[in-house]
């Protein structure tokens, strides 16, 4: 009788032994697809990171392009009426209507001499800007000083 109650223990460790070792083995495989997932989840994150990082950098380099050629544009117009005191009419016409044609994002452009604004391009729709006086504009002077 011993031998049949050694052997039943011999089995049921056996067997306990095989279903811990699965047991094991199927935490084991949980564990690491787990952990792949998380590899594969950051991935994708890190990846649409990048992606959006490459998309806002393009757009910061647009509009720093469109803020530069405006800003050029309005120095070359200020450099001119600086070396031509006398610029006529015409003259303002000219220069304003080729700058707002080469920029999309100046509407409308004043000279404002003595810091009253004589002349406006284009004047339909801002005629009530001719003669403003920036000085006695408290909104406006600010800005202008």
């Amino acid at each position: 009788m011993n031998t049949y109650r050694d052997t039943l223990s011999v089995n049921r460790r056996i067997v306990l032994l095989s279903v811990f070792s699965g047991l094991l083995m199927v935490m084991s495989l949980v564990i690491t697809g787990y952990y792949l997932i998380s590899i594969v989840g950051n991935f994708q994150v890190e990846k649409q990171r990048s992606a959006v990082l490459s998309d806002l950098s393009a757009v910061r380099a647009r509009i720093e392009g469109e803020i530069n050629s405006t800003l050029h544009l309005t120095r070359g117009l200020v450099a001119y009426t600086a070396t031509h005191p006398n610029l006529s009419k015409n003259e303002f016409d000219s220069i304003a209507s080729e700058i707002i044609l080469a920029e999309r994002s100046i509407r409308n452009i004043g000279l404002a001499k003595n810091n009253i604004i004589s002349y406006m391009f284009p004047i339909k729709g801002n005629e009530a800007a001719i003669g403003l006086d920036y000085t006695k504009n408290a909104k406006q002077w600010p800005a202008v000083k």
